[in-house]
């Protein structure tokens, strides 16, 4: 689905942010680097990013919000891709302005650790893993759009894509590829799934940041 990363990191930021109880969310970029082979003329409509792009365009963004006056600023990503790119500018930027006493950090847990949290959830529930557009992010979407709005709901009970291999197993070549955009099965999504991986992605989130500017309020000099 067009613009789901988007749909999911404009709702679950603000919760982030309600949770954290000093923090203010900067507009959601709504485009990434596409890790995955890029724009595919199969599946019209996608927007991808170079990387060096994507991190010159955050690089302005925190730019802009230390003139701002901010004073610790965090990047984070709903997508795969960008995840690297986002932990490199994070690094350079913290070097550039921490001096200073402003602090930008990268935080990686809203993601991966939630993506790890939630792959062993799914599995002690005997319910298939799934990556793009499979289980958890099918279920986040059920989850955090109305009824009527639901994009996914007249399509995601007959979807299937090609299976979650173990890390480290390559595809059958004499398999032929599904290749329509779904990695996993997302059949068997529900909105109440969708609210466990939305609970992970807050909690993981707001844990790491709460690390995060404790650790740069140590660094920081009086």
């Amino acid at each position: 689905m067009l613009g789901g990363h988007t749909l999911m990191a404009h709702a679950i930021a603000p919760m982030i942010a309600r949770k954290l109880r000093n923090a203010l969310v900067a507009p959601v970029l709504p485009f990434s680097v596409n890790p995955a082979g890029g724009v595919d003329p199969k599946m019209p409509g996608g927007i991808e990013l170079s990387p060096d792009l994507f991190q010159k365009v955050n690089e302005a963004v925190v730019d802009s919000m230390v003139k701002n006056g901010f004073k610790n600023i965090v990047l984070m990503g709903d997508h795969g891709g960008g995840q690297v790119e986002l932990n490199k500018l994070a690094s350079a930027m913290d070097a550039k302005y921490g001096p200073r006493g402003t602090h930008v950090h990268f935080c990686g847990d809203v993601y991966e650790k939630s993506r790890q949290e939630f792959a062993v959830w799914l599995t002690s529930k005997r319910l298939p893993l799934s990556n793009h557009a499979g289980i958890s992010d099918t279920s986040t979407m059920l989850y955090l759009q109305p009824e009527p709005q639901q994009w996914v709901r007249s399509i995601y009970k007959t979807t299937i894509g090609d299976p979650v291999l173990p890390p480290g197993q390559q595809p059958d070549p004499n398999v032929p590829r599904v290749n329509n955009g779904v990695t996993g099965d997302p059949r068997r999504s529900t909105p109440e799934i969708g609210k466990l991986v939305v609970e992970m992605k807050v909690n993981n989130a707001v844990a790491e940041i709460n690390r995060l500017i404790g650790r740069s309020r140590v660094r920081t000099p009086p």
